[in-house]
């Protein structure tokens, strides 16, 4: 019995496939999130128990997040440098997994 990723042409065009369209299933569920946490906005995130730093945390960092989507499905990207470590700033969420 094998171990590992598939050996054949067939087993890793398979797994290509099956990342590739769970990859752009997790941009369109960011953008719609991403969208969404904007709408209701800072004010709208406090109501529900967020405190402002918290609050702005999430909409700074699901923004870079988009702005990461947007580019990969071809957007270009023209706003402020993006000082943006995906891993690190995914730990508050996380909890550091």
């Amino acid at each position: 019995m094998a171990v590992g990723l598939p050996q054949t042409q067939q087993g890793l065009n398979q797994l290509a496939g099956q990342l590739l369209l769970a990859l752009r299933q997790d941009m369109y569920q960011v953008m719609a999130y991403n969208a969404y946490i904007q709408k209701v906005g800072t004010n709208g995130l406090q109501a529900l128990g967020f405190t402002p730093d918290e609050a702005t945390l999430l909409l700074t960092t699901f923004a870079a997040v988009d702005a990461i989507r947007a580019m990969a499905m071809g957007a270009p990207y023209t706003g402020p440098a993006l000082p943006f470590d995906f891993l690190d700033a995914a730990v508050p969420f996380t909890g550091g997994n």
